[in-house]
């Protein structure tokens, strides 16, 4: 009977941890990418998260060397899209990404959980240096 209780109580304190544990990643920004890339001409590089849950996310670009990348977010249908050579349009989430080229992006936006891939394109002919940063709160 004592074991009973004992798997118990350690059950119920593994719940307590874990209910603690979501409710507290629901309210803090956690990292979910942190990467730095060289992007040669005309090419581009791309990094995969996923989000258990709808999250506040932010995305951060910057350039550190180079005129400038395209930055777009895709779910897995859309990036699927976008990696055939042969697709001259593709959608992508336009709240969190540029078409036009840019040194720094910041934005934030809602993002519904699920698999989403992040693509810093240079369309330039010369290589680039891009750091991404990702978080979701």
């Amino acid at each position: 009977m004592k074991k009973f209780f004992t798997l118990l109580a350690s059950l119920v304190m593994v719940f307590v941890v874990s209910s603690g544990f979501i409710s507290c990643a629901d309210d803090e920004e956690e990292t979910v990418i942190d990467e730095t890339f060289t992007i040669h001409a005309s090419t581009y590089q791309y990094t995969s998260f996923s989000l258990n849950r709808t999250a506040t996310v932010s995305v951060n670009v910057n350039v550190t060397s180079g005129s400038g990348v395209s930055v777009y977010l895709f779910n897995d249908t859309q990036f699927g899209i976008y990696k055939m050579e042969s697709v001259s349009k593709f959608q992508y989430y336009t709240a969190l990404s540029s078409d036009t080229p840019v040194t720094t992006l910041k934005k934030s936006a809602s993002l519904n959980s699920g698999n989403w891939h992040i693509v810093v394109q240079n369309a330039s002919d010369s290589s680039q240096i891009a750091s991404v940063k990702i978080t979701a709160e």
